[in-house]
């Protein structure tokens, strides 16, 4: 800041290029941390009784697995559902016989180490497959998936893999040799079975797939992958049916699980497609475009209450009469909270 000709110099704190007719805000006394501060203390002092709808559909039930892992961010939990009918669902491949390897690849049916059916399509990769080439394809008859909008399948990695390392390819050529879909598959944390469920690029073109595979983005190293039970499904189809309270339950420890009785496994089958509807805790700001789902005029009212309860005594705030002011926005913020508060289902199970 030059004080002679009142110049200020933004950069280099602003690495952004600036352009005539920018405006800019001038803070005195308030920081602007302080004000976030207090913005994100207006959402967790009201968290608990206005904990936000939460629904997921992304987890996939396995044979003789009864207690899962999916209650990650779920502060309550209300209703599980299950997919028990699919009125689009097309069947790619079983993954019963061994694929076609590609190069430094050997490719195998195991029949030991499966998801579905008797066997699953086995791939062990070599040091020396490199990035761009196929690890292996299935061939299978002319299918026209054009009605469907995802991919699914099981798949296994003895290593971790980052999202798009390998790409799953739908063709309508030859040993995949044109790619008519090429899906990133999602990362993966190694040794354990995962459950894709990946949007198909262009359904509208998949009118006629005859091979499918597996292709080495990025050179991945040595690794075994498996693959089983791989479909193309319209996902709007699926019809979900609720699964019967006493048929699931939560186990609290230090990682709470959904756990499925016995007979609840039985109901849902395996491996089949769950949905989750609970509660969580509403997000706090992080940014100037953070969409609230608290009540604003509450966080509003919070916030101006408490800048001005800290500040009463403050002689560089240009307001007058803070503490009458303070107790004005006290009473609004105490009437908007009894407003924010979500009505909770009766027969909601809460997390530890």
């Amino acid at each position: 800041f030059n004080a002679t000709d009142k110049d200020c110099t933004m950069a280099p704190a602003f690495t952004a290029n600036l352009t005539d007719g920018d405006t800019y805000e001038m803070w005195n006394v308030l920081k602007i941390e302080e004000v976030n501060d207090v913005i994100n203390q207006a959402i967790t002092s009201i968290s608990a009784g206005a904990l936000q709808l939460k629904q997921d559909d992304s987890n996939f039930t396995s044979q003789q697995i009864y207690e899962y892992d999916w209650l990650s961010s779920y502060k309550g939990l209300y209703k599980v559902e299950y997919v028990y009918n699919t009125t689009i669902d097309h069947l790619l491949s079983d993954c019963e016989t061994a694929w076609t390897a590609g190069s430094s690849v050997t490719a195998t049916a195991d029949t030991a180490f499966k998801k579905f059916g008797n066997a699953s399509a086995k791939l062990v990769v070599a040091d020396g497959a490199s990035a761009g080439g196929i690890l292996g394809y299935d061939t299978i008859g002319s299918i026209d998936i054009s009605d469907a909008d995802r991919l699914e399948f099981d798949m296994y990695s003895t290593i971790a893999l980052s999202a798009a390392e390998l790409d799953f390819v739908l063709s309508a050529s030859a040993a995949i040799a044109a790619t008519t879909e090429s899906l990133d598959i999602p990362a993966m944390v190694a040794s354990t079975w995962y459950r894709h469920s990946i949007a198909l690029a262009n359904p509208e073109s998949d009118t006629a797939i005859i091979s499918l595979g597996v292709v080495n983005t990025t050179d991945v190293g040595a690794c075994t992958l498996y693959f089983d039970n791989i479909r193309a499904v319209k996902d709007g189809s699926k019809i979900y049916k609720e699964l019967p309270v006493q048929h699931w339950d939560i186990v609290k420890n230090t990682t709470d699980y959904l756990k499925l009785t016995s007979a609840g496994l039985s109901v849902t089958g395996s491996p089949t497609q769950i949905r989750l509807t609970g509660y969580q805790l509403p997000s706090l700001f992080s940014g100037d475009t953070t969409d609230s789902e608290i009540d604003p005029e509450y966080i509003i009212a919070y916030s101006v209450y408490m800048l001005l309860t800290a500040h009463a005594k403050s002689s560089r705030l240009d307001v007058t009469d803070r503490s009458a002011k303070a107790k004005e926005w006290k009473e609004i913020m105490d009437r908007t909270r009894r407003n924010t508060r979500t009505n909770f289902e009766g027969n909601t199970r809460w997390l530890s």
